[in-house]
């Protein structure tokens, strides 16, 4: 009996540290490049390196021994990135095309960047409809028309607001949800989300545009990596 319980301790010990880990697939158009996971120090808009990976024939794993703090991390291949979601489900896969990271980017085993994903896709089109509307605001000519757009200009902050609101509410448990929240606009009245140590969100101002992929020529060799994990969290 007691060698079983051994056994069982023995076990238990093995699964929790083998659940400490992260593993992270990523399949990214047949490239052979050098993929970076990083994440952001928002107060100087800094990138930080966490790991990085050969692709081969598109294929890498991004691997640990270790759980990464749960936050807004980076893709990053030297020429384009595309951000992610790691909360508390730090095995998971993705599959990336670079000539739409926002349309195109699928995740297996991921529930925090099924969602996340699914507010950059409604982000992305509606952004596109703000700014015509804005560059109609610009050449307005009577307030009559300005009154106007100004009026349907308002009305997609809510709509966004509100597909905000439901995505939180479906998600309470999930980290996707405590970043959600810092994109309501501070005069809504939203209560803060509670903040955990070790916890990283980028800038906000980052995400209000609707920005989640941009083209690059930064060196991944010039991104430090940091060891003061702890002190990242900026909001």
């Amino acid at each position: 009996m007691k060698v079983l319980s051994f056994c069982l301790l023995s076990l238990l010990t093995v699964v929790s540290v083998f659940s400490q880990n992260y593993e992270i697939s990523i399949t990214l158009n047949s490239r052979n490049d050098t993929v970076l996971l990083g994440h952001y120090f928002a107060k100087n808009d800094l990138w930080i390196r966490d790991d990085t990976v050969v692709l081969k024939n598109g294929k890498g794993v991004f691997r640990g021994n270790r759980k990464l703090p749960k936050g807004v991390y980076f893709i990053y291949d030297n020429r384009s990135k595309f951000d992610i979601i790691i909360g508390d489900q730090q095995e998971f896969g993705i599959v990336a095309d670079t000539a739409n990271f926002i349309q195109h980017t699928k995740f297996t085993n991921s529930s925090e960047n099924d969602v996340f994903y699914d507010f950059n896709r409604y982000n992305a089109e509606r952004s596109v409809e703000y700014q015509r509307l804005n560059e109609q605001l610009k050449t307005a000519t009577t307030d009559d028309e300005r009154t106007a757009l100004r009026t349907q200009l308002q009305t997609l902050i809510n709509e966004r607001i509100a597909y905000i609101l439901k995505l939180i509410d479906a998600n309470p448990e999930l980290f996707v949800a405590k970043f959600l929240k810092t994109l309501i606009p501070p005069d809504y009245n939203l209560p803060e989300p509670p903040k955990d140590d070790g916890e990283m969100f980028p800038n906000v101002s980052f995400y209000i545009g609707g920005i989640a992929h941009i083209s690059l020529t930064i060196s991944i060799s010039t991104i430090p990596t940091c060891c003061a994990r702890n002190s990242m969290m900026t909001r």
